[in-house]
Formats: structure tokens, sequence, C-alpha cells
């Protein structure tokens, strides 16, 4: 009996592992994927295609150069994230699935104007174009259309040297961009986009030894691009991520002692300059400080959504109350303005 039981559970132990087996981290492929910002949305989706093809795989992010040489070398069975522009010479240890993950371009953008703008590269050429540091495509395409750029470390920087006319536009992506947008808030009508100049679309490539995994997935991403699933996907996984950022603006004034002022060397400084990221901060809120038109008030830009909050009083509002639309706080500050003078010219007045 003692033998039937011990028989039985060793053959319960092989069941179980072969069953295991399929969902165990060592079966699966291991797929690279490139840093920020595409990893974040595009893992999850990815992992929606394998599971619909029966498949799984472990992520690995890494640079690009580095993923190449692993998928050369063996150390992975394949990537997601390098597009045509990386395709230019053919790898022959890759097979690329030619239906794109992803369908991305990059685009010079600059402020929406009233003008027509008579778009071409020499239009380009005699701009300050702006560009993120690192981005291979734009200084790949600035040196060869013969283009200076001027490099930030994010997009919400370019953003803010195109509002301070520090630069005339700036390269991006489409999809960096549709992040941006969404992050921040942007209102797309305020800025023009030009037409697609490199095409970016985002590729899965396998190693050429998985050539039938590389045809079942095919079929699987061209059914859920078809559908529309797998951009709906990404822009879930898009929007879950999003910080909320708040717009506020501490520019409206450069001489209003002490809340908002240009100190000696033109930078505003004052009491809001300091108050505002304190709340924000406390109130576990990211700000980003946006320099308004000054000839639309702060109130016209809380309704169009370039401002998020302001401070303001009830004394510039008609009957001195502030429209029932704004949700208003405490009172932060409270100021009476009097006449104030010394007491030497006491006798005098």
């Amino acid at each position: 009996m003692r033998f039937l039981l011990i028989k039985f559970f060793y053959i319960l132990f092989l069941v179980t592992q072969i069953y295991i087996k399929p969902v165990n981290g060592s079966s699966c492929m291991q797929i690279g994927f490139f840093e920020k910002p595409f990893h974040d949305p595009l893992i999850p989706v990815l992992r929606s295609i394998y599971e619909t093809a029966g498949l799984c795989f472990n992520a690995v992010i890494a640079p690009p150069k580095r993923l190449l040489l692993m998928q050369q070398s063996g150390g992975i069975d394949g990537e997601v994230g390098r597009s045509n522009f990386f395709f230019i010479n053919e790898e022959p240890s890759l097979i690329k699935i030619e239906t794109p993950i992803l369908k991305i371009y990059g685009v010079y953008i600059t402020k929406n104007t009233k003008e027509k703008i008579d778009w071409g590269i020499p239009y380009l050429n005699e701009k300050r174009v702006g560009s993120l540091r690192g981005r291979y495509w734009s200084d790949y395409y600035a040196k060869e259309k013969v283009i200076n750029l001027h490099l930030a470390h994010d997009i919400n920087q370019l953003f803010t040297m195109l509002e301070y006319n520090r630069i005339d536009g700036f390269l991006t992506d489409t999809f960096s961009l549709k992040i941006a947008t969404l992050v921040n808030k942007i209102n797309p009508d305020k800025y023009w986009i030009s037409p697609n100049l490199v095409d970016l679309s985002i590729y899965h490539s396998l190693s050429n030894k998985h050539l039938e995994i590389a045809s079942s997935l095919e079929k699987v991403i061209k059914s859920n691009i078809k559908s529309g699933l797998i951009n709906h996907l990404i822009e879930q996984e898009i929007i879950k991520k999003i910080e909320p950022i708040i717009k506020y603006d501490i520019t409206s004034s450069d001489s209003w002692y002490p809340f908002v002022f240009n100190d000696s060397s033109g930078k505003a400084a004052g009491i809001f300059v300091d108050l505002i990221p304190e709340i924000l901060t406390r109130a576990r809120l990211k700000g980003l400080p946006v320099k308004l038109s000054s000839t639309i008030s702060a109130q016209k830009s809380l309704d169009l959504g370039e401002l998020d909050l302001d401070i303001e009083s009830e004394a510039w509002y008609p009957n001195l109350k502030f429209d029932e639309k704004y949700f208003t706080s405490k009172t932060i500050l409270s100021a009476d303005d009097v006449i104030i003078f010394h007491k030497k010219t006491h006798s005098i007045i």
C-alpha cells in the first residue's frame, strides 16, 4: 500500500511538471525592448499578442545597440523597437515581421500661426530647430539635411523653449508627441505639425531560427491591427501611466511686489514663485510652469485648458465674486491695500 502511494505521488509530480513547463520562465522566449519611452506600453501589448498565439516571453530592456549584439549572439530570441530607419542594411540573423506593432513618424512641430507655412527642407535650414538629445533618427536627419540642432533633455523642455521663442520648432516623433499631449494636456490646435519626415514605425524582429513562430505572430499582429485592438491597448497603457501635471503661470506680472516680480537677473521671484510649487509638492502633484500670452487673461486660459490653476482675487471679478464655473480654495494670502507715508511728512499731509 505504501509503495502504491509513493508511486501515485511520483506520477502526480510528473504530470504537474508537464503542465507547469509551458508557463515556466525557462520555456518562454527572451524578447528585448528598447529603453523608454517605448517599452512601458509595448510590453503588455506584445504579451497579449503572444498569449493569443499560445506563446510567452520574458522582457529584456536594454539600449538598441546592446540588444542587436545580444540577438546576434543568441542571448535573446528577438526584439521590439527597431524601425525601418534601422533596417536600411538588412541583418541576415533577423526576421522582421512585416506588419508594424506601432505606426509612428518623425515630424517637425512649431507654433500655429495665421501665416501660411511654405513647407520644405529649405524652410528648416533657415530655422532654429530643437531636438531631444541622443535621438539617432533626428541626429541623422539633421546631418543629412544640414540642419543645426538645439538639444534638450526631454520634450517638456522643447515645448518650453518653443514657448519662450528660444527655438522656432523641434523634431520629434508622433508617439512621443501623443504621450506629451496626453500627459501635459496640451492643446494640439496651438501647434502646426509638418507632413511625415521619416517612417519610424516599430517592428518586432526574431532570430532567423524562429521562422515558424514569426509566421504565426504575423497573422495575430495583422488581425489585431485591422481590428484596432493594438492601438487601443497602447493608448490604454499610456493613459494608465500618466502622472497628473498641473499647469500654472507665474509670469503674468513682473512687478507685483512682493508676490511676483523680476529680480536683478531678470528671473521671476516672489512669494507666489515659491508658494505654488510648495502647495503642489504637498499635494503630491507635479507642476509645470507655463508662459501665457500677454493678450489672453488667466480666466480665458483656464477656460481653454491652457492653465489648470491660478491665484486670483474676487476683487478682480464683476460683482466681486468668482464665477460659479470655478472651484476655489480657502484664502491662502490676505492683503489690505492702504496708503502709507513717512511720519516726517505727517504735518504736511
